[in-house]
């Protein structure tokens, strides 16, 4: 069989449900229920617990050159669902599919399923060499699937899926068998939208590779799903271009399976022990050279005829490590594979609901890691792991887990933890009864959701309760406070916030809760105060996201500075401190503004998102900026904006770069031009004016009509630089 270049294909489109009108409808399908499946007692591996439904097979499907690709819709999105291939042989899916419409949550969420393109062949392939050059569209998932298997009448399905998550920051490779999923490996790198990332899966026997931009990346053995064909994934907006199929290569292979690069082991700090695995294709009566930081093993064992080598060093210690796998025919090197990066230290995997997720955090510049461990696009995970292995002296990874929406009813289900932390067991330790999980803590924080829903705090408690009881069996496990909601308008003291009814009804129980469950596990431990952050710092909440409980609104949804100061409480807290203690935060912020961080191309007004910067001065790097509206421009009080700074700052005010000197109110003389300027889409430059303030000072500033002059076309921003 030759390598084939799918080039000119169909035009797929997938219509999905539809309301009576004719316009497409999301609601879940009528047999969907929210209802988490039974406990059947079966070995812990990631049941599929969606009734244990398979993919829905659409119509749709074209044959071109005697091909047929067939779309399926994996998730519970009743939208319109659409593959297209042009000309070019570009396959695109374009719909925002992601699976938050399939309940329930927790489990689809948790496998990311979305939809996918799968190549109808009468002779499933064993072995094949399948590439692809995908592009992220969106913040969901993309990927590719091989030895794709369906029974005939639909009701099963199996095959290896690679995918990736800007959003949720990971790159997984795992297995689904006969609807049931088993992890194989995970990285905390999710790449990026726009990034384009080639892809290459090879099989040859029970042997399966992956190659993420030519580099090795992941490799499995396995006896049993041996054949198959091999389809395109996406979550939403994914481009897949140069999409190959041919057979399997000839030439000899070596890819490390065990450890894998990037990577952060707890348990191999606990027990200084680490095992390398690497399998091997076409060099029978082959020999393979593991080493480790240049150093061999006592010997290395060769498993499966020659397909599988391992070796085992001990004692290893914290920090960075180097894995090679040389692969020799008759003596001469004809392949290795160098897996680096690979830290020996601690690993956490946080749950919750859209608040861990990162939802409002619009700043991408912290949620990569400078050891190149981290990548996604939002959520605190990075910053508490740079805080914490900058505190701690050794690498630190943290895992986002959480899923939109999710309740403490939905993380209560048995399976859930099961699913858990089985996505995180060290494969060569898969054979522990407890599936532990390779992690070191359980980070949770739950009641955004369930505040929400109206969720009563002796329904909260209970759920809690048995979470709690099924992580620590296996696991410590950390609950934050849950925030407080904060009132959409009007005053913002701490004793407003504390008598806002939807925080006296539920938050606060809800952490009362949290602490009588604490005192009475062991294991368990009340996490950061985030309700007393959020209290006394209401500017760090996303003001364009208003949420709603019954007739009753507020703000609960952290912005980007709120989610980094998230990341440092956490840190604070496994570092054992008491109580959280952010580095630099404005006290005393006017209520209705945000303190935020901003970056190229992200908003900088609180009432305005189409509004955003195009350029940032260096002088700004480091700087607070505080977010006015710009609907206060005609506004001429006199102390429109005042807080008080924490450390000696430079004050920067940006003001619309056109303005006359006889239209900038008379409180702007005490600031001195820089001769900078913050350069805007959708509004007016900002001319930059500074003036530095000693610690504890409080800065008050006027309207931007101020003294009933013209003012500029937009209203200002302010920007706070620590010295």
């Amino acid at each position: 069989m030759l390598a084939i270049a799918i080039t000119s294909f169909l035009a797929v489109g997938c219509g999905g449900g539809g309301s009576d009108n004719g316009t497409p409808s999301n609601d879940p399908p009528a047999s969907d229920t929210n209802e988490p499946p039974i406990d059947d007692g079966a070995p812990p591996v990631n049941d599929d617990p969606d009734g244990q439904q398979p993919g829905e097979e659409l119509p749709g499907e074209q044959d071109s050159d005697s091909r047929t690709w067939v779309p399926v819709n994996d998730s519970g999105y009743r939208g319109e669902l659409t593959w297209v291939v042009d000309d070019n042989g570009v396959f695109r899916q374009t719909a925002h599919v992601s699976n938050r419409y399939q309940a329930p949550r927790s489990y689809a969420h948790g496998f990311h399923r979305g939809s996918f393109l799968y190549l109808r062949e009468e002779d499933p392939r064993a072995d094949f060499d399948f590439s692809t050059a995908a592009t992220l569209g969106d913040e969901q998932g993309l990927g590719v699937m091989f030895r794709y298997q369906r029974s005939e009448d639909g009701a099963r399905e199996s095959y290896y899926r690679v995918s990736m998550s800007p959003r949720w920051g990971f790159t997984r490779f795992e297995k689904r068998v006969d609807n049931r999923w088993e992890p194989i490996a995970v990285r905390n790198i999710g790449y990026q939208p726009g990034d384009e990332v080639r892809i290459r899966a090879v099989g040859h026997g029970p042997v399966v590779m992956v190659y993420l931009d030519g580099e090795a990346m992941f490799s499995h053995y396995d006896t049993n799903l041996t054949e198959g064909t091999v389809a395109l994934y996406s979550q939403g907006h994914a481009t897949f271009r140069d999409v190959v199929i041919g057979d399997a290569p000839t030439e000899p292979a070596v890819v490390v399976s065990v450890p894998v690069a990037d990577s952060v082991s707890s348990h191999v700090m606990r027990e200084e022990t680490i095992t390398v695995r690497a399998h091997v294709i076409n060099a029978p009566g082959a020999d393979v050279d593991i080493t480790l930081n240049g150093a061999t093993p006592a010997r290395t064992r060769d498993t499966h005829g020659g397909s599988t080598f391992d070796a085992q060093f001990d004692p290893v210690t914290t920090g960075d490590h180097e894995v090679v796998a040389t692969l020799r025919v008759g003596g001469a090197v004809v392949d290795s594979h160098t897996v680096s990066n690979i830290g020996v230290g601690r690993h956490y995997v946080s749950v919750g609901d859209g608040v861990t997720v990162g939802s409002g955090d619009e700043y991408r510049a912290d949620n990569v890691t400078a050891d190149g461990r981290m990548m996604a696009t939002g959520g605190m995970q990075a910053n508490l792991a740079a805080s914490l292995s900058a505190a701690d002296g050794v690498p630190v990874t943290v895992f986002n887990d959480a899923i939109p929406s999710l309740s403490s009813a939905e993380a209560s289900h048995p399976n859930f933890t099961t699913n858990l932390l089985s996505r995180y067991t060290d494969p060569m330790r898969s054979g522990d009864a407890y599936r532990k999980g390779d992690v070191d803590g359980v980070l949770a924080l739950f009641g955004a959701t369930d505040v929400g829903t109206g969720l009563s705090p002796a329904a909260f408690e209970a759920n809690l309760q048995t979470f709690v009881d099924a992580v620590a069996r296996f696991r410590d496990v950390h609950i934050a406070t849950a925030m407080p909601v904060i009132p959409p308008t009007g005053d913002l003291s701490p004793g407003t916030i504390d008598s806002y009814g939807l925080n006296v009804n539920y938050i606060q129980p809800y952490n009362n809760a949290i602490q009588r469950i604490a005192a009475g596990h062991g294991g368990t431990f009340v996490g950061p105060d985030l309700y007393q952050l959020f209290r006394d710092y209401p500017g760090l909440y996303d003001r364009s996201i208003l949420s709603r409980s019954g007739d009753i609104a507020g703000h609960k949804h952290p912005n980007s500075l709120g989610h980094a100061m998230i990341g440092e409480c956490w840190s604070q807290h496994l570092q054992g401190q008491q109580s959280c203690s952010p580095a630099f935060l404005l006290d005393n912020l006017t209520h209705g503004l945000e303190q935020n961080v901003v970056e190229v191309g992200g908003r900088y007004y609180v009432d305005d998102d189409n509004a955003s910067v195009r350029s940032v001065p260096n002088a700004l790097s480091g700087g607070v900026w505080v977010m006015t509206r710009d609907g206060d421009k005609a506004s001429d009080a006199g102390d429109a904006v005042s807080f008080t700074i924490p450390a000696t700052s430079t004050v920067y005010v940006g003001y619309a770069a056109d303005t006359a000197a006889a239209d900038r109110p008379a409180w702007l003389a005490a600031f001195a031009p820089t001769g900078e300027t913050i350069g805007t889409d959708g509004g007016a430059d900002l001319a930059l004016y500074s003036a530095g303030y000693d610690a504890g000072q409080t800065v008050t500033l006027g309207g931007n009509r101020a003294g009933g002059v013209a003012g500029g076309a937009n209203n200002y921003v302010v920007i706070v630089v620590p010295q």
